[in-house]
């Protein structure tokens, strides 16, 4: 999806200057997939603090990047919204074992496994997101099953949170806006959901978690935390670990092991893709006492 400028309409990544000359560049240097150019960007950003490699995702690009990506998603989004997901094989999988569900993991940025909880009347909350009262560990309203995104989410946004910038000292102060005047990334702060008319705002910040970038700073932001926290200690409480659309790529591989550690062994592993990766079925083996592959899709449990 190619997002728009919130205010003005004209294409976002016209409006974002430092992705847009990289990826003009790149372009003419070699035809990638969208997903290898995020990694070629990873690569590209030096690292030159070895004491504070969290430093480097301050670079102009990867900022443009996480708000062009988190308005993308956020188009995308919209654009699901206008389709029923009634006949949605993964929605009636939901629906009919809803009593079986203990946590959710999701390194997506969308909203279409809380869109389906919600269809199915399934209370969920977000580890991380409670905002102000979770930070002062009095949370409100976390009930039902947690869906914790240690990457971020589409509608995580500061509680509270309010930065506005001048284009000189004689200037009045004014709401963000794109092309980006100020540079605000790695908010220790408290992360609120958003509503649904949100989602298309300017984004003061974009804390979206990049591949591969979790193990750069993830350790850094008390939200992320608190996510990967609550999964870790939930899921060594199951016995059934169900694995959808996961292709355990390289960079992942670090942060996943580290999420399920507190896990002794699950009792089924079930991995739900038409060409499991092998590499995420041979970590899985001392894991599990029993792996199924579902390559047609979600079946019965």
């Amino acid at each position: 999806m190619r997002p728009s400028h919130p205010r003005l309409g004209t294409p976002l990544l016209d409006s974002l200057p430092h992705l847009g000359t990289w990826l003009e560049s790149r372009s003419r240097a070699s035809p990638e997939g969208e997903f290898a150019l995020i990694q070629s960007l990873l690569e590209d950003v030096p690292t030159a603090d070895t004491k504070h490699p969290e430093l480097a995702g301050l670079d102009s690009r990867l900022q443009d990047l996480r708000h062009f990506l988190a308005l993308a998603y956020s188009t995308y989004q919209r654009a699901l919204d206008r389709s029923s997901m009634e006949r949605w094989i993964w929605r009636k999988w939901l629906e009919r074992y809803r009593k079986n569900l203990h946590v959710a993991l999701s390194w997506n940025y969308d909203l279409v496994l809380e869109r389906a909880l919600t269809r199915n009347r399934v209370q969920h909350f977000h580890p991380g997101a409670g905002g102000w009262p979770e930070w002062h560990r009095r949370p409100e309203g976390q009930v039902g099953i947690p869906i914790c995104k240690p990457h971020g989410s589409i509608h995580f946004a500061p509680d509270g949170f309010e930065l506005r910038n001048a284009a000189s000292a004689d200037s009045p102060f004014e709401a963000v806006d794109y092309p980006r005047a100020t540079e605000a990334a790695l908010a220790d702060v408290p992360q609120r959901c958003m509503t649904d008319h949100e989602l298309l705002n300017v984004r003061t910040v974009a804390d979206i978690v990049l591949p591969g970038e979790f193990n750069r700073f993830g350790q850094h932001l008390s939200w992320m935390r608190l996510a990967t926290r609550y999964f870790r200690h939930l899921s060594a409480e199951a016995d059934t670990l169900v694995i959808a659309g996961f292709s355990f790529s390289e960079p992942d591989r670090t942060e996943f092991a580290d999420l399920i550690s507190w896990v002794t062994r699950f009792e089924r592993a079930i991995v739900i893709d038409p060409s499991p990766s092998d590499a995420l079925l041979a970590f899985l083996t001392p894991r599990a006492k029993r792996i199924e592959t579902w390559r047609a899709g979600p079946q019965t449990l």
